[in-house]
């Protein structure tokens, strides 16, 4: 019964892991997105 829970506890702490890394990609490759389109414009 232990094992079991020290298994859950170890998806947990991976699935966080994962997400928070899955948000902090999306929200630079965001950032660079609307840097790249701000400078594209007031370039042309």
């Amino acid at each position: 019964m232990t094992h079991r829970f020290v298994a859950d506890n170890k998806l947990k702490t991976w699935l966080k892991r994962l997400g928070l890394l899955g948000f902090m990609f999306f929200f630079i490759k965001g950032l660079a997105w609307i840097a790249v389109i701000y400078f594209g414009v007031k370039l042309f």
